[in-house]
């Protein structure tokens, strides 16, 4: 995602978040926990932590985002906040903040809700553009989250031209 349309993403996101009212019951989170550490490298492991991508919405793909769009189609889905660890590696792995737009009674309308994932990019393959993680696991922390999977695994796309792009696909 270019950092334009992220920003703006981001701008959205905490707009809608603000203006919904969060109340004190519904605090964010302002700390995320420490992060399980990513696999020992492998002698085949890939270290190319400066050109190694995640494909992105916009077909840019990023390099270890902090903002990271997983519903491409009407933004109402990503993660923000995110530290990676291991970036480059064969496993990096990611602390964040979900938000999430609860589309009741309609995306319109609805919220935006937050709360404390890891993600784990892995399965690296390499382009003319460098690499990129073929694969990203999300996993809420902090126990079970009403209305969210315990795990979303997505495929992560090339572009026609073999660049990292086309965005995260939910499997």
């Amino acid at each position: 995602m270019t950092r334009r349309c992220a920003a703006a993403w981001l701008a959205l996101a905490a707009g809608l978040v603000a203006g919904c009212g969060v109340g004190p019951d519904q605090a964010p989170v302002t700390a995320p926990a420490r992060a399980p550490q990513p696999a020992a490298q492998s002698p085949g492991s890939v270290a190319r932590g400066t050109r190694t991508f995640i494909p992105t919405c916009d077909a840019a793909g990023e390099r270890a985002p902090t903002v990271y769009l997983l519903a491409c189609a009407d933004a109402n889905y990503g993660v923000v906040e995110v530290t990676w660890q291991g970036w480059g590696t064969a496993r990096a792995v990611g602390v964040g903040v979900a938000v999430l737009n609860t589309c009741v009674p309609n995306c319109a309308q609805g919220r935006f809700e937050r709360y404390p994932v890891n993600l784990v990019a892995d399965r690296p393959a390499a382009t003319e553009a460098g690499w990129f993680y073929r694969r990203l696991v999300v996993l809420p922390r902090g126990g079970p989250t009403p209305g969210v999977p315990d795990r979303e695994v997505y495929e992560l796309r090339r572009s026609s031209k073999g660049v990292p792009g086309g965005g995260p696909v939910l499997r």
